[in-house]
């Protein structure tokens, strides 16, 4: 092992980035399994760093929403344990590896395309000197000309989320405005509509609200429709397009500096994308597709190849946090270490993963409770959720179930993988541990209630540069 710490540490998360959406995975285009396409994957960037460092092939997302999975990245711990098991409701009630890493005298940078779901509102600030707002560029440059200063920095970006591959004007230009103009003609949506998901992870100004809404129009039109290829084909368009115009130049830039120093670079994604008649996109849905997501290491000491052992998110901060230079915690996380930096160190045992997503009731329920929140500027009471799915993973096994309001249990499925493809199974001793592993995690109480705070005058300064009026 070269390397006993990093005095750089670099994360960047590609939001909505599914694990067979890269061209050197092991299961790129298994999607053509089930979407019909003819798009080539553009992933030259992220196969290079692939090429070189460490690629987990099977790691398991806690949830399918970004906040909950980046919170359980962040803490190691699953959702019920560090708090933030919702879309937007509660605040992280445990350290994340932003406060350890501070704490060991490392300079703490955080850049969002999602201030709103990734930042104050839910604690994702804490522990971060240096707070950034789609500003890559900026956040970077702290990085690179920090001196002798350890950085230990993040990097977020929605442009493979919709509207897939460009998330504003700002980066999509005039090549978002057209790509909504041909696709209201070709699925006949009026642009003049009145917006009926208005629900949304960042600030934006009233251009890009509109657009947004133009978008899911098109979107909602789409699913109706049910043209679930169709909408396939925009996420895969759009990943091809973040990449070219936004990502690449930035990774080449990673790369340079992680090549010349100290450094260790993650790259990972929250959760995937799918559609079908039980899948709007990732929010709702526990499917293996939207679940299975890529994790990357990158630098000297990185023991180079491709992993298929079954993994977690919460295995990021496990993993990394005594390669901190003077980090001396002492503690237990739920996820364990990867074993990245020792070659051939298998892990030290099976590893079995979950997934829940708890819901609110209705769209305009939330919808009323985020304005509260906004209009208001003070504290909010966390609304009432219930868990209405869940998943578990062990090896090539997989049980699902989902449940009412109420607590009944609507349906359930025991699964068996086959040719990277989930089938139904009979029950037997494996979909048994994976019940016991569900109904063990379902006896952790839930947190009291914490509420969710107004916006610091930081953010509010950094939107203010953005030209946002809030």
């Amino acid at each position: 092992m070269i390397n006993k710490h990093y005095e750089h540490v670099i994360l960047v998360s590609l939001d909505t980035l599914r694990a067979d959406c890269i061209e050197s995975s092991p299961i790129a285009y298994n999607f053509k399994k089930k979407y019909k396409t003819q798009i080539k994957l553009n992933t030259e960037c992220l196969d290079e760093i692939i090429a070189g460092g460490a690629y987990f092939n099977n790691c398991i997302s806690a949830a399918p929403v970004t906040s909950v999975s980046h919170a359980s990245y962040f803490t190691g711990l699953w959702p019920k344990k560090h708090g933030v098991y919702e879309y937007f409701n509660r605040k992280i009630s445990k350290p994340t590896i932003f406060e350890f890493a501070q704490k060991a005298g490392y300079s703490t940078i955080f850049q969002t395309d999602f201030p709103i779901i990734l930042g104050d509102y839910l604690g994702f600030d804490k522990g971060v000197d240096h707070y950034h707002i789609e500003d890559e560029a900026g956040a970077l440059g702290r990085v690179i000309k920090g001196g002798d200063k350890k950085t230990f920095s993040f990097f977020h970006f929605g442009g493979i989320h919709y509207p897939y591959g460009f998330h504003t004007y700002k980066f999509g230009k005039e090549a978002y405005v057209n790509k909504i103009k041909m696709l209201e003609k070709k699925y006949h949506v009026a642009m003049d509509h009145e917006p009926m998901d208005i629900h949304d992870e960042s600030f934006r100004n009233s251009r890009d609200k509109k657009l947004l809404s133009r978008y899911k129009a098109i979107i909602k039109k789409m699913y109706d429709g049910k043209f679930y290829d169709e909408l396939f084909n925009l996420y895969l368009e759009g990943i091809n397009f973040f990449i070219k115009n936004r990502l690449a130049k930035f990774l080449k830039d990673v790369k340079k500096f992680v090549d010349e120093n100290n450094a260790l670079l993650v790259i990972f994604s929250d959760h995937g994308e799918g559609w079908d008649e039980n899948t709007h996109g990732h929010y709702n849905s526990l499917n293996d597709e939207v679940l299975r997501v890529p994790l990357i290491f990158y630098g000297k000491g990185v023991h180079v190849g491709k992993r298929f052992d079954l993994v977690r998110t919460i295995d990021l901060t496990p993993t990394i946090i005594n390669k901190l230079s003077g980090c001396d915690y002492v503690g237990s996380f739920d996820g364990a270490d990867l074993g990245v930096f020792d070659k051939g160190r298998l892990l030290e045992k099976k590893r079995l993963a979950l997934a829940q997503f708890w819901y609110h009731g209705n769209p305009e329920k939330f919808i009323r409770h985020q304005t509260s929140v906004f209009k208001n500027k003070r504290l909010v009471k966390p609304m009432k959720t219930y868990l209405s799915k869940e998943t578990a993973f062990g090896g090539l096994n997989r049980i699902f179930m989902s449940y009412s309001p109420a607590g009944e249990l609507l349906a359930r499925k025991n699964q068996v993988k086959k040719n990277e493809v989930f089938v139904e199974t009979q029950s037997n001793g494996k979909i048994k541990e994976l019940e016991r592993f569900l109904k063990k995690y379902n006896k952790i109480p839930q947190l009291h209630a914490k509420k969710v705070k107004d916006v610091t005058a930081e953010i509010k300064r950094h939107l203010s540069d953005l030209g946002y009026n809030i």
